[in-house]
């Protein structure tokens, strides 16, 4: 579905939905390769290329779920804004 639009070259202006990837950790924390997220941009830093987007869906990570590795504290929530810098994300549509 993503491949029919074109990768994003500039950053993107505030309003602007986009779609992109991320390197997350998976179960036994090794790197993966995240499936598409969703999300419009709400806010641009220009001196660092940080975008904060409102994301359709939060990002849940194995921080938010007990593994053999890590057991999270009660406090976590789960959030639906993610400031990440452009440079950083993976696949940008």
């Amino acid at each position: 579905m993503y491949d029919l639009y074109p990768p994003i070259t500039q950053c993107p202006s505030i309003q602007t939905r986009i779609a992109f990837k991320l390197l997350e950790l998976s179960e036994d924390f090794c790197p993966k390769m995240s499936e598409f997220k969703e999300g419009t941009v709400i806010d641009i830093n220009q001196t660092t290329g940080d975008l904060t987007i409102q994301l359709d869906k939060p990002i849940l990570t194995v921080f938010h779920q007990p593994s053999k590795f890590y057991a999270p504290s009660d406090d976590l929530s789960e959030q639906d804004l993610t400031t990440v810098n452009l440079t950083y994300l993976l696949h940008t549509v």
